[in-house]
């Protein structure tokens, strides 16, 4: 991921919850509004 990184990206955590039961949330690297990689994935339940 290192790599991948530019001067201005910025480290997001994500947190998608949608109507009902399930979710998830993972860590994901952002150069302005795109995401450029996603880091690791959690399933809730």
């Amino acid at each position: 991921m290192i790599a991948l990184m530019e001067t201005g990206d910025q480290l997001r955590y994500v947190w998608c919850i949608p109507k009902g039961r399930g979710g998830m949330v993972f860590f994901a690297l952002y150069r302005g509004l795109n995401m450029v990689t996603k880091v690791h994935t959690v399933m809730l339940d």
